[in-house]
């Protein structure tokens, strides 16, 4: 699927799902932490809560690790 045709569906979808959806895979939690998907996406649902996105680094034995 062209990334632009996932962009405009995710856009459609409510922030709750879009946090859900973030586990799926690297590019899609890229996608959905963007900021220019964020402002797009609070645009598109002004009544909605916005989507917040936290970041968090994992730690291991070894120390932090990028995710």
């Amino acid at each position: 699927m062209p990334e632009d045709a996932l962009y405009e569906i995710l856009l459609r979808l409510p922030a709750e799902d879009l946090c859900r959806l973030r586990a799926v895979c690297r590019p899609w939690r890229s996608l959905l932490s963007d900021p220019h998907f964020i402002a797009a996406h609070a645009a598109r649902h002004p009544d909605q809560p916005p989507l917040v996105v936290v970041g968090y680094q994992a730690t291991d034995r070894n120390g932090p690790r990028a995710l």
